[in-house]
């Protein structure tokens, strides 16, 4: 018998929004949302929703499995055909990965920033450069503080004191179903900080199955270099906590 090929994953794109409760007043029921010329309507009500997102990926076998999710400002928007959006829509964009090792009961956790360049100046261009911006090791005693991938983000930002008159796109592997949350403000992402309204996070999966759009071709990039700084530093980290 020859050997069984997987069947090719059908692909899709589903948006998500999010809505002011305050708008209803009421809970609803049989939600119906639509769209005319540029307009959104839930259930007849032309309501503006406070966030909206487009994610690329298929549907697992209990769920639809993400590949990159990505906020959008307008209608008809496919970012995942259109690689130039990013361009367009961020001033600024930065990918923040974050990977860690337990070494005796501590969680040591290495963060890598890189700044995403366009190399070509012509407007219709997408070619692109990565800068190493930051490398940052920490150390974690008591695990059940927050999650290191937050406090990545965190001091990425306090450290590059990012301006606050552009917009900036960050991409990161991390908590994608709680993005929109953190892009809202209704969340933090670290302790008592929350995301500025001109930072918007940006999910990408570096997972070896995800697909080949621009996001999580740089998420991987920034993973690889997360990974070889924990091996760079392995004789640092053993002699801090104790062979």
């Amino acid at each position: 018998m020859g050997k069984r090929k997987n069947k090719p994953k059908l692909r899709i794109n589903e948006e998500t929004m999010m809505f002011n409760s305050a708008d209803f007043g009421h809970v609803l029921k049989n939600v119906e949302i639509e769209i005319r010329a540029g307009r959104t309507y839930v259930n007849g009500r032309a309501v503006e929703p406070i966030y909206r997102a487009v994610a690329s990926g298929y549907e697992g076998t209990r769920k639809f499995k993400r590949d990159a999710q990505i906020p959008i400002t307008k209608d008809g928007i496919n970012v995942f055909q259109d690689n130039g959006y990013w361009i367009r829509e961020y001033e600024s964009l930065y990918v923040v990965d974050t990977n860690s090792v337990m070494r005796k009961g501590r969680r040591v956790s290495c963060t890598v920033a890189l700044k995403v360049i366009k190399s070509n100046e012509k407007e219709d261009s997408t070619d692109y450069d990565v800068d190493l911006m930051i490398r940052m090791v920490f150390y974690q005693i008591r695990l059940n503080l927050v999650e290191p991938e937050k406090r990545g983000i965190y001091e990425f930002m306090h450290t590059m004191l990012l301006p606050s008159d552009i917009q900036i796109g960050l991409i990161t592997d991390h908590d994608v179903m709680n993005h929109e949350k953190y892009n809202s403000a209704i969340l933090p992402i670290y302790d008592d900080f929350y995301l500025p309204k001109n930072v918007k996070l940006i999910y990408a999966s570096s997972d070896r199955g995800a697909s080949s759009n621009i996001f999580s071709k740089l998420i991987r990039i920034c993973d690889k270099k997360s990974t070889d700084l924990i091996q760079e530093h392995k004789a640092k980290i053993e002699s801090v906590i104790g062979a």
